[in-house]
């Protein structure tokens, strides 16, 4: 997607298996996401774009549709995740022009310190103004590593994730 190792990079991708990946290839490229919800109102999208002011923003076609009126004058490149069917690799289209963006066949070559920002999660916006929490890989790692031992989380075992990913409890 043309995107440089610490760049931020907006996602608006429905929950499932599609925003998964979406949000490890954005940590394999050495970048920081931010969750935006498609049913936020619009006033609550611009203002944590224009805070985060992302390289790149990655959605589907039908949620980019269903926002267009935000996208109109976005500073930032917006990207098309393009999947036909549930078996098939997505590929990534320039949403402005409809070219297609080249996507490596292997994982990037990149290494990622424990301080840099895994991702920026906004609260609630108690205040009338949503404010950014950044969190790094290391502190990310140090708490999935106690959620797993405090509540005996290991392989073959699973867990259910209830909270919305654009809540910060949502990726611990």
């Amino acid at each position: 997607t043309g995107v440089t190792q610490g760049s931020a990079v907006a996602v608006m991708v429905d929950d499932g298996p599609l925003q998964v990946m979406t949000l490890l290839g954005i940590l394999k490229t050495g970048c920081h996401f931010v969750c935006l919800d498609s049913d936020f109102p619009e006033s609550r999208l611009k203002t944590i774009l224009s805070k985060v002011n992302p390289s790149c923003l990655i959605s589907e076609p039908a949620l980019l549709t269903k926002r267009s009126s935000l996208l109109d004058k976005s500073p930032c490149r917006i990207v098309a995740i393009d999947r036909q069917t549930q078996t098939e690799r997505p590929s990534l289209v320039n949403w402005i022009d409809g070219s297609r963006l080249e996507t490596p066949a292997s994982n990037p070559a990149c290494e990622v310190s424990p301080g840099e920002l895994a991702y920026i999660a906004f609260t609630s916006g108690s205040t009338g103004e949503p404010k950014g929490i950044m969190q790094t890989h290391e502190s990310f790692c140090q708490f999935i590593a106690w959620q797993s031992s405090e509540f005996q989380i290991h392989a073959p075992r699973r867990i259910a994730q209830w909270a919305d990913i654009t809540y910060d409890a949502s990726y611990r």
